[in-house]
């Protein structure tokens, strides 16, 4: 589990209430926070947001997953998806920045199933548990759902591209989402 929390940091683009000028701001005990991750975690927390809005309304819906036959995504899982698909990569790379771990951003940057993979062993293995136990399912399962839903942010953002490639998601979509999240949010 990250050792950092989330914390507000005061500087221009984080906080509205920056004034170089002023003697609060001069004197804030924040400045030592790491922005980077500070931001990883403000705009995890941002697309993670909406995501919980559009999963309650789907809840309501009864939409839980797209049948296989499905190609055409109702109007909210769009948005649901690639929201839950990006607060997943925010989240994974704010573990990976924790870990001092790079990455690839430009070919791999979206990819959640490389992003996984790059975890520590101690890290990748403790989440999977805690997936496996979530979503009830073996180690073969979770492989294969990690794959499945790898590409997501991409296949969704731009679904007219992907539409002819049986876009899929199921309720194992919700489970990485919301334990990935709720995770790197913990204290």
């Amino acid at each position: 589990m990250s050792t950092k929390k989330y914390i507000p940091t005061p500087n221009p683009a984080n906080c509205a209430y920056y004034d170089a000028n002023s003697e609060e701001c001069q004197n804030c005990k924040n400045k030592s926070v790491d922005i980077t991750t500070t931001i990883i975690l403000q705009e995890c927390a941002a697309f993670y947001d909406v995501f919980k809005g559009l999963e309650k309304r789907l809840e309501k819906s009864g939409i839980v997953e797209t049948p296989p036959e499905h190609k055409n995504p109702t109007l909210l899982e769009v948005p649901y998806i690639v929201n839950g698909a990006f607060a997943c990569e925010l989240a994974l790379k704010y573990l990976l920045v924790e870990n001092q771990i790079s990455f690839c951003i430009s070919a791999q940057g979206h990819d959640l199933e490389y992003l996984f993979g790059l975890l520590p062993p101690p890290l990748k293995q403790s989440l999977k548990d805690k997936l496996k136990n979530a979503a009830n399912i073996d180690e073969t399962e979770l492989r294969k759902n990690i794959h499945l839903h790898a590409e997501s942010f991409n296949q969704w953002r731009y679904m007219f591209q992907y539409i002819d490639d049986n876009m899929y998601y199921n309720k194992f979509f919700g489970v990485f989402v919301n334990l990935l999240c709720s995770y790197v949010f913990s204290p």
